[in-house]
């Protein structure tokens, strides 16, 4: 970030590179960006001690033995966790509790996301542990590969992968950063959406969870989305461990938990809020997001992530009428057809939120249609991208810039030239808080 002639340029994250924004200083409320902090010198190490010594739980070796049978439940392409570096500290404690790789399935928790190449298993885990452990691919839309347990309170059938029901014990590896419905990501989330089928995904997701007001970023009090992931995760499953890791905005482990489902989460969400509540003064005309470049600009399906932080907020930071600038490569470019289809049948912002009101069924991207219409019924959306088609945009109620800048001028048209500006170049990672 540098200052000059009375602009203030920003580098934004833009897949594995940055783009440049060149914007007037004497408007620009902040750039907000979560406190930076160091990464572990030996993450390796740190991450044994919390598996030998976990927060409300026995350690690890003590909950499995030579016969175990365990599935171990990682981040899919879409997530920045540092599963390479989580990985090989487990295996080496369940290896020294004398159980036998052929016992380890390591299962990828995609949701209804795609299945990955097998050089994205190697770039996720390491080409060392493809080759040594049986790697799965979870496949929400194959019913063959589902067992149900059970409905929650919450109306929410639960059908999993057999894999993961029929093992000794679930290990789930995950990431706590803000999550825009769940409150937080991490925990039971690598169970639900991760390893569930669609029917179970889309209850959990349904419309009534998204439109409460406690489904917020950084909430967990009173948030139906994350309270039904818990219930079924300690109510409808075998024992589970959790090893979750905050990280830095290099990407970096800055601290590892691990132990009981929800202590141990309940621990990291903690530790992440003291990096990633950030005050801004006052809400902004027009709020610029990047989304933390690759794995989460990866396609606007992920970036719409970075719509979310200025307003699934208690007190969003974006007025409403204001200009949402995002900025993403969205290499893989929407990144769900389905979702296109379902804006395309829509129509407009309106009739989505009414359909998804008014279904008797959950149907495909039912959650990314709801929450995609309430961002640009807010205000306008344009999106600084090449990797989608403007025509594609319009579809999708959104404008095209090739530029921040040009994005810049154009919202200009909306809200004036004198509009008030905020930045979050890490907007997924970051919970703005006004005074």
């Amino acid at each position: 970030m540098t200052m000059s002639s009375h602009r203030l340029d920003v580098n934004l994250p833009y897949g594995e590179g940055t783009r440049r924004a060149s914007l007037p200083a004497d408007r620009v409320l902040g750039v907000c960006v979560p406190r930076d902090a160091p990464g572990l010198a030996d993450p390796a190490a740190a991450i044994t001690e919390v598996l030998r010594t976990p927060i409300e739980s026995p350690p690890l070796r003590e909950m499995v033995d030579s016969s175990s049978k365990i599935a171990v439940i990682v981040d899919d392409i879409t997530r920045p966790t540092p599963t390479h570096v989580m990985l090989p500290p487990l295996l080496l404690e369940l290896d020294a509790a004398g159980v036998p790789a052929e016992n380890v399935t390591i299962l990828f928790a995609t949701g209804s996301h795609r299945g990955h190449t097998w050089e994205e298993r190697e770039r996720l885990i390491g080409a060392d542990v493809v080759r040594r452990y049986r790697t799965v691919d979870h496949d929400a839309r194959d019913e063959a590969s589902l067992v149900f347990l059970g409905t929650t309170s919450f109306g929410t059938p639960v059908k999993m992968n057999r894999l993961a029901v029929e093992a000794d014990l679930r290990i789930l590896l995950g990431l706590v950063k803000p999550h825009h419905q769940a409150g937080y990501s991490g925990g039971g989330k690598a169970l639900l959406p991760g390893v569930c089928g669609l029917e179970t995904i889309y209850n959990n997701h349904g419309y009534r969870a998204l439109a409460h007001p406690r489904s917020l970023l950084g909430v967990i009090d009173g948030n139906p989305v994350r309270m039904d992931i818990e219930e079924m995760a300690t109510r409808l499953v075998g024992p589970c461990f959790l090893l979750n890791v905050v990280i830095n905005p290099h990407k970096e482990i800055v601290a590892a938990f691990a132990g009981q489902i929800i202590a141990a989460h309940r621990a990291a969400a903690q530790e992440l809020d003291t990096y990633v509540r950030v005050p801004v003064p006052r809400q902004a005309d027009i709020v610029i997001t990047a989304c933390g470049g690759f794995p989460s600009d990866i396609s606007l399906y992920q970036g719409a992530n970075a719509m979310s932080a200025p307003l699934r907020l208690e007190r969003p930071v974006r007025r409403k009428d204001g200009v949402h600038i995002l900025v993403g490569e969205f290499r893989e470019g929407v990144g769900s057809d389905t979702w296109i289809r379902v804006v395309e049948e829509a129509g407009t912002p309106q009739a989505m939120l009414e359909r998804v009101r008014t279904s008797t069924h959950f149907f495909p991207s039912q959650d990314a249609g709801q929450s995609w219409a309430s961002y640009v019924m807010y205000g306008p959306v344009i999106v600084v991208t090449s990797g989608i088609a403007p025509e594609t945009l319009r579809t999708m109620w959104a404008e095209h810039a090739t530029s921040v800048e040009q994005a810049l001028e154009r919202a200009e048209q909306y809200v004036g030239h004198d509009a008030s500006i905020l930045v979050m170049p890490s907007a997924p990672y970051t919970i703005a808080t006004l005074p």
